[in-house]
């Protein structure tokens, strides 16, 4: 099967893949031995091909940290890849993710020599990662237990847009409801431009920060887009252009 579908395109290749591989194990008989066969090919393929890449820069995040990794231990979709940038962290934010990491495979840390800003961060994730697509997130940002698998079948059947915008919900420190995203769900459900997509952020009904945003890797690659380093809001400069330069988008509620 591996030798048959080409798991680096985003496309339904690699959903036919993994569909082979599950139909293949279902259909004899699952012994202790061969169960832990498929443990370790499911393992070795989310550590070779993440579809996603979960990019997260961390200064001082101690206190969020342990919270945002668990709930991704509990998301229902277990290709992807936990990118963690240590921003010359000075609390103990470096020690936790080490000692998460001896819990779960998912999680890959790389530590900064010196601070350097959330926008340097999230370009050494950008040339690391090793997804399909990529997801910005901060260190207090989470999914629902089966948000993953929900942005990855809005994927199938949108036929892999390069860019999907999600609604999302704000809480505060103490998992009390603040506010949603009610102007993104007041866009029409349909295939966008990039171009369509940053004409919505330019009237404020999409919001520019790169924490709701799924992007395909190639974006990034081919036009060479990057974070400005050491400046605050670094990400007003870069998202909506990146979005520009999506051919297709679509928005997910």
């Amino acid at each position: 099967a591996c030798t048959e579908y080409d798991l680096h395109k985003p496309s339904g290749e690699y959903h036919k893949f993994l569909e082979v591989l599950d139909s293949k194990f279902k259909s004899i008989s699952t012994t202790p031995k061969l169960q832990k066969l498929y443990s370790d090919i499911t393992l070795r393929l989310q550590l070779s091909h993440p579809f996603f890449s979960i990019i997260i820069p961390v200064y001082n995040a101690e206190k969020f940290l342990e919270k945002a990794v668990r709930n991704y231990s509990h998301q229902k979709f277990w290709n992807f890849e936990l990118l963690i940038i240590d921003d010359k962290s000075t609390d103990g934010s470096v020690q936790l993710i080490k000692a998460l990491q001896n819990q779960f495979d998912f999680i890959r840390l790389i530590e900064l020599s010196e601070n350097s800003g959330a926008g340097v961060a999230r370009n050494v994730g950008i040339e690391n990662a090793r997804g399909k697509y990529f997801i910005f997130n901060d260190a207090d940002d989470w999914f629902d237990t089966n948000g993953l698998n929900i942005i990855y079948d809005h994927l199938i059947k949108n036929e892999f847009p390069e860019l999907v915008v999600y609604s999302f919900s704000v809480y505060d420190q103490n998992d009390k409801y603040v506010w949603s995203s009610k102007k993104i769900e007041s866009v029409p459900l349909k295939k966008y431009s990039g171009s369509e997509i940053m004409s919505y952020m330019c009237t404020s009904q999409i919001n520019p920060s790169p924490w709701n945003k799924v992007f395909l890797r190639d974006i990034w690659i081919r036009n060479n887009i990057r974070f400005p380093n050491k400046i605050h809001h670094q990400d007003l400069a870069t998202i909506p252009y990146a979005a520009f330069k999506a051919k297709s988008a679509t928005i997910l509620k």
